[in-house]
């Protein structure tokens, strides 16, 4: 399917006729009319589109860099080589979730009684260690993200060095 601004608040797609018929039935509310090619056309005002349909739509359009369930959250993020950091997860590459850039973070170089695992850190925080803080970074080779709870957070900063 072609999308094409059409002017103002109009969408124009443009669909082979076994495309066009497989669109949400609300979405077939809008004018068809048959082009020379023998393709459907499908206009839209946005103004007159239902909240039930803009929601149909994106489910059609999904981009994985915003539906990746990381973005937004505080996560304790693990990679090969960078190390372990924790910070809001901003951005993920959406075709590996393998680089990521963080805001708001801190730099794990060490951890003491927070449990065995990142994932007990991320849950239960920690009980000594070593941080610092990151305004941002980039991270590469992430391997894995890891929610963290506010009990775990609060523990974090009590043992920040900078």
């Amino acid at each position: 399917m072609i999308f094409d601004s059409t002017g103002g608040n109009s969408l124009l797609a443009v669909a082979s006729a076994p495309l066009a018929h497989t669109l949400p039935a609300a979405l077939l509310l809008f004018f068809l009319k048959q082009t020379p090619e023998g393709r459907k056309e499908v206009s839209m005002k946005f103004n007159d589109l239902t909240l039930g349909e803009i929601k149909e739509l994106k489910k059609m359009f999904k981009d994985d860099s915003e539906v990746f369930w990381a973005i937004g959250r505080r996560c304790i993020v693990r990679t090969y080589s960078a190390g372990v950091h924790i910070g809001k997860v901003v951005w993920v590459n959406p075709n590996n979730h393998m680089e990521c850039k963080l805001e708001d973070g801190l730099r794990l170089w060490k951890w003491e009684d927070g449990g065995l695992s990142l994932s007990a850190v991320a849950e239960n925080g920690i009980k000594g260690g070593r941080l610092n803080r990151e305004k941002e970074i980039g991270l590469t080779n992430a391997i894995e993200y890891i929610p963290t709870t506010l009990k775990a957070e609060e523990t974090y900063v009590k043992f920040i060095e900078d």
